[in-house]
């Protein structure tokens, strides 16, 4: 506690620093977030790869 009691640490980029935290963890977001959870549905991508990408499939093997 004794740190922020520490009038050095009040200085002009203090302003700055309540504005970003302000912006990244309080206000909502509207953006697809970089860790954000999709889904991943594997027979479904399996399929387009072979429909639309011709995506060819070892014969010694049935795993992709």
């Amino acid at each position: 506690m004794g740190t922020a009691l520490n009038p050095r640490y009040l200085n002009s980029s203090m302003l700055d620093t309540m504005f970003a935290f302000h912006f990244a963890h309080v206000r909502a977001h509207n953006q697809f977030q970089l860790f954000s959870y999709a889904p991943r549905e594997e027979d479904e991508m399996i399929k387009v790869l072979r429909e639309q990408y011709d995506w060819e499939l070892s014969p010694e093997t049935t795993s992709t």
